[in-house]
């Protein structure tokens, strides 16, 4: 993670740095999405399914967001732009590595 550099008074400069932003949101996209197929994963091959399947998927969610504001020592607002945006970022490519792992696992393991 790189921080960005301390905030000056000047109302030109603004508060993050746009390549500091972009390089911390990519770096943690593919830490949610590798993370979501192993929890898509486990979640096959534990044969769960329904409402049961989406916990997983928002326990890994919340598991990701606070690894993530752990690494940042609780100053995420240093290295993202907001600390939504530190659980949700890449919210679609997150939950659809999930569920295509969780299925193809769940069918695999127990369909075929």
């Amino acid at each position: 993670m790189i921080p960005s550099p301390q905030r000056s008074a000047s109302p030109i400069n603004s508060d993050h740095i746009p390549e500091n932003i972009k390089h911390n949101t990519i770096l943690s996209s593919k830490i949610k999405i590798a993370l979501s197929c192993l929890f898509g994963l486990f979640a096959g091959l534990l044969k769960l399914n329904g409402l049961f399947g989406l916990a997983v998927f928002f326990v890994n969610l919340l598991i990701i967001g606070f690894l993530i504001m752990i690494k940042c020592n609780f100053k995420e607002k240093d290295f993202f732009p907001s600390t939504f945006s530190v659980f949700t970022g890449n919210l679609s490519m997150t939950f659809g590595s999930f569920l295509f792992v969780w299925t193809l696992t769940y069918d695999i393991v127990y369909v075929y």
